[in-house]
């Protein structure tokens, strides 16, 4: 696969990079501020992340100017409410998703909103910021503040990144997410 030979530089260096409390790993989609879409598939030795592209071509993103994109993993909300988590990306780069009954669906990506997820940079409307290590039972994130100490923020006082969020989210977590 055309990916894989774009790994093979990489395979001795590091698999993730932490930029602005945002947790980039090998595998992981991002996008640039451009909004050209990559899936990283390594880290140089600045903390910059090679890609590959939709086009099959390579290139480096500098990890302080990307934001996530849906990647495997990613908790996802579809038009309909429903919550699940992305498995898999179809030819047509829609998503196959594992809902938490554990049965698989493909979804329209326009259609699906990416949920806040394991190592996303989170704010809290006091204005502390942190990183997602984690849901509670209600949905509430396990976050590890700046000053390292950890805390549990309500969902609907948190917001991921620099954007809002929903008003009202309702993120139950997922079966593999639980204590």
């Amino acid at each position: 696969k055309p990916i894989e030979r774009a790994m093979q530089p990489w395979l001795d260096g590091p698999r993730m990079v932490v930029c602005d409390h945002n947790v980039f790993r090998v595998g992981s989609r991002v996008t640039n501020r451009r909004g050209t879409e990559g899936t990283i598939v390594g880290v140089d030795k600045d903390g910059d992340l090679p890609v590959f592209l939709k086009n099959e071509q390579t290139g480096t993103f500098y990890a302080k100017q990307c934001r996530k994109a849906m990647s495997i993993g990613d908790r996802v909300r579809y038009n309909c409410g429903a919550i699940g988590e992305i498995i898999d990306f179809d030819k047509d780069d829609d998503l196959l998703v594992k809902v938490s009954t554990g049965t698989e669906q493909v979804w329209y990506r326009s259609f699906s909103q990416r949920l806040p997820s394991v190592g996303d940079r989170v704010h809290h409307t006091c204005k502390a910021m942190g990183t997602l290590e984690g849901f509670d039972k209600d949905g509430d994130f396990k976050v590890k503040m700046s000053n390292g100490e950890s805390a549990v923020w309500y969902a609907k006082k948190s917001t991921q990144g620099i954007g809002s969020l929903d008003p009202e989210p309702e993120w139950p977590a997922l079966p593999a997410e639980l204590p």
